[in-house]
C-alpha cells in the first residue's frame, strides 16, 4: 500500500483511539446501567475498528495493536477534557450521550467527506465503511439518549404500540 495510504490509515487509527478513550472514560463516569451498556457496545465497536485498520496498516510508528489499545488517553483530547468538567452524577449520562452524538455525527460527516474526496479505491472503501459504522453508532447513542430523556424513539415504537 502506498505511503500516503499508510499515513491516512495512521490518522484514522489515532482518531478512532481518541473515540475509544472517550467511551472508556465516559463508561466509567455514568451511573445509569443502560447508558453504561450502550457505551460498552461502542467501546467494543471502536476496538473492532482499530483492529480492522491495523490489519491494513503496515507502519511502525504506533506499535502493535495491543500496545496501541493499551495506551492511556491523551490529556490533550477535547473529548476527554469535556468529561473532566466535573459532571454531576445526575446529569452525567445525559451529557455523555450528548457528547457522543456530536462525536459520532462529526465522525460520520468527516469520513463521508474524506471518502468522496479520495481517489484511492481501497482507502475510499475504508472511509465509507467507517462512515456507515459511525452512523450506526449515532443511532445507538441517539436511542439511549431518547430513552434517557423519556422520549419515544423509533426503536421503541413496538413497545408503545403493544402497551
Amino acid at each position: 500500500m502506498k505511503k500516503q495510504a499508510q499515513e491516512i490509515l495512521k490518522q484514522c487509527l489515532l482518531h478512532e483511539k481518541e473515540g475509544l478513550d472517550f467511551y472508556r472514560e465516559a463508561a466509567s463516569r455514568v451511573t445509569r446501567e443502560r447508558s453504561r451498556r450502550a457505551l460498552e457496545t461502542l467501546i467494543a465497536e471502536e476496538q473492532g475498528h482499530i483492529e480492522s485498520l491495523f490489519f491494513r496498516y503496515s507502519g511502525e510508528e504506533i506499535g502493535d495493536v495491543r500496545s496501541f489499545l493499551a495506551l492511556p488517553p491523551s490529556i490533550e483530547s477535547p473529548l476527554i477534557k469535556a468529561l473532566e468538567t466535573g459532571l454531576d452524577p445526575e446529569i452525567a449520562s445525559r451529557r455523555v450521550m450528548e457528547l457522543a452524538m456530536r462525536l459520532e455525527e462529526e465522525n460520520r460527516n468527516n469520513y463521508r467527506s474524506l471518502a468522496s474526496a479520495c481517489s484511492d479505491p481501497e482507502i475510499r472503501t475504508v472511509y465509507e465503511k467507517l462512515a456507515r459504522d459511525e452512523d450506526r453508532h449515532y443511532q445507538i447513542v441517539e436511542s439511549e439518549y431518547a430513552h434517557l430523556m423519556g422520549m419515544v424513539h423509533e426503536t421503541d415504537i413496538d413497545t408503545y404500540v403493544r402497551e
